[in-house]
């Protein structure tokens, strides 16, 4: 959780915190940063149904969804997902990072891209990836 990036950092956090029955979880800065996720699997079904026209799509493209949530927003959908009650704590001492992060898919969509995951059911779907990954590792 150190060094993950957001959402997997936030994952591992609020894992920990409903594992160990705790009533709040940290979060680094004040939660109003602004970030934006897209679904691996949207990406992948877009590079596969590209192999046919590589040569013309341009060599550096945005793939995104065009929406961004606060880091606090990310938080709560987490515990929400996790379906725990726990206190999101900020802990301003912390690295914020830069207050936007959002991309201009404007030319991807020009090419066809269409993000087809919602942000809960990524969400959801990413953390169950977790969890089963997590027993694996057990065994």
């Amino acid at each position: 959780p150190e060094r993950s990036h957001l959402l997997a950092a936030i994952i591992e956090k609020v894992s920990y915190a409903k594992d160990n029955n705790l009533l709040e979880v940290k979060m680094w800065g004040d939660g109003e940063a602004r970030r934006e996720f897209t679904y691996v699997d949207d990406v992948a079904y877009f590079m596969i149904k590209s192999l046919e026209r590589l040569d013309n799509l341009p060599t550096t493209m945005n793939l995104g969804v065009g929406i961004d949530y606060s880091v606090r927003e990310y938080y709560e959908k987490v515990i929400k997902s996790f379906g725990a009650q726990l206190k999101i704590v900020a802990d301003p001492s912390k690295p914020a990072g830069i207050k936007r992060k959002l991309l201009d898919i404007s030319l991807a969509l020009s090419f066809g891209w269409e993000a087809k995951t919602d942000i809960e059911t990524g969400i959801d779907s990413t953390i169950n990836w977790y969890l089963s990954s997590r027993k694996v590792g057990a065994n």
